[in-house]
């Protein structure tokens, strides 16, 4: 499966190099060096490039503040077949954030 990873935080980074094991996977962080400890993966420079890997799934692991602002940023270089995930557990705005797009979203939390 392609899979995207955008924000490789603690909890980034712990999916990253789970899915990695058996999955394609791109990686995008706004901090570059956190990129630097994954293996295994294709490690993207801006949003843009998402494009050309055309991801299956989408995984949002920014902070929960940040996470519409994410979304927002990579929406346009996603098919509408790409099923969008995050790791906010559909708290504050992402209720109606996902109704205003066309996409199919999965909303998870880890605890």
């Amino acid at each position: 499966m392609k899979i995207a990873v955008i924000g490789i935080g603690h909890m980034g980074f712990w999916m990253a190099k789970e899915l990695s094991r058996k999955h394609k996977l791109y990686v995008y962080d706004l901090d570059p060096s956190r990129l630097e400890k994954l293996s295994g993966v294709t490690k993207l420079k801006d949003y843009k490039e998402i494009a050309d890997f055309d991801p299956e799934i989408l995984i949002n692991a920014v902070d929960i503040q940040k996470t519409i602002d994410a979304f927002h940023s990579v929406l346009p270089y996603l098919s509408k077949e790409c099923i969008l995930a995050d790791m906010a557990s559909v708290k504050d705005r992402l209720p109606e954030f996902y109704k205003s797009t066309d996409f199919r979203f999965v909303s998870v939390h880890t605890m």
